[in-house]
């Protein structure tokens, strides 16, 4: 199995960039259920709760970084869930 660190950098960008995107239309997704179940305001814009979610998440994550291995995890946990 090849691990990020053996890719090349503008590869592993790229990998990034897409899940973050992808990562993005789930939490949307999310964030319009919650809409629509009333556990949120309905004019709270969707997309605006999604990118400050994710904002709040890369920051913990950048906060981590000094030690990979937590990170990683959390990031897989984020990813998961």
């Amino acid at each position: 199995m090849i691990t990020p660190s053996q890719l090349p950098v503008g590869l592993r960008r790229d990998r990034l960039a897409q899940q973050l995107a992808a990562m993005r239309v789930v939490r949307t997704d999310v964030v319009e259920g919650y809409r629509e179940a009333g556990v949120m305001r309905a004019d709270a814009p969707a997309d605006h709760v999604t990118r400050t979610m994710m904002a709040a998440a890369q920051g913990f994550f950048a906060q981590m970084a000094p030690s990979a291995t937590p990170s990683r995890r959390c990031w897989r946990a984020a990813c998961a869930a």
